[in-house]
């Protein structure tokens, strides 16, 4: 009796063992349940793929298991936190009311009027409600940094989103990372920019490309500017999601446009 009493324990402990080790390896596979929950199979394998897809080249990770993938809300947040970033998605204006122009006024509105009152009406709601594209931030290699990454089919001419950051002037466009012009000058002379470095949200990471699959547009809603992207390419699941920073980004800066695609 004391001998099977024995072997029963073994069996139970070995049994609970068993299902500690098999709820690791489905956690370690599934990074992201509430991506899985829109296409399972789709996602999973698509984040698997990205998590061990990149070779050990001089200009990529040094070890693979150091790569992430940032899926869910929390997990983008808790990045956002932890590159000294808070996470908003949508347009802070801290300059003074007074120094913010007429949105019909700015340079960009000027160069292209049509297009962009077309546009506006189009993607008025879009913007309103702060929509964004489903994405998941990745690390691509040491050089490029991180890029953005689309989760599921974005169909060309869909709304991507709206550059989130701080409108604010006193500091010279060249001096940034991730700022657009703003369009307008501010009675001091000084320039308003749209900063995303310190408060932002995942467009703050899209990467240049010669060929990119979206663009970005000035667009007018609730009488502000917005900085918006639109797919112009139908963009696969697991695909970058890539933009042309424009030829500013580049004379301001005095380099050479370079291609940030993995």
């Amino acid at each position: 009796m004391i001998r099977l009493k024995k072997i029963s324990i073994c069996f139970g402990v070995f049994g609970l063992f068993f299902i500690f080790i098999s709820k690791n390896q489905v956690n370690r596979a599934v990074p992201c349940k509430a991506l899985d929950a829109q296409e399972p199979g789709l996602i999973s394998e698509m984040l698997n793929d990205v998590e061990m897809g990149f070779d050990c080249s001089d200009d990529t990770i040094e070890n693979q298991k150091d790569h992430k993938v940032y899926a869910s809300e929390r997990q983008k947040r808790d990045f956002f936190k932890s590159i000294g970033c808070q996470y908003i998605n949508f347009m802070d204006i801290k300059c003074a009311p007074s120094e913010l122009p007429d949105p019909k006024d700015s340079a960009h509105y000027k160069s292209d009027s049509k297009n962009i009152l077309e546009l506006s009406e189009k993607y008025r709601n879009d913007i309103q409600n702060k929509k964004l594209a489903s994405m998941y931030i990745s690390l691509i290699s040491k050089k490029v940094g991180h890029g953005i990454f689309a989760t599921m089919f974005i169909k060309s001419g869909d709304f991507i989103g709206t550059y989130a950051g701080e409108v604010c002037s006193g500091q010279a466009l060249e001096d940034t990372e991730f700022a657009w012009d703003y369009g307008a000058m501010v009675p001091s002379g000084d320039r308003l920019i749209l900063d995303g470095k310190y408060r932002g949200n995942e467009l703050r990471f899209i990467n240049h490309a010669k060929d990119p699959n979206t663009r970005a547009v000035y667009l007018i809603a609730d009488g502000k500017l917005h900085v918006c992207y639109i797919a112009q390419k139908d963009i696969a699941a697991g695909q970058q999601l890539t933009v042309s920073y424009g030829d500013d980004y580049w004379t301001t800066r005095n380099v050479q446009p370079e291609s940030f695609q993995d």
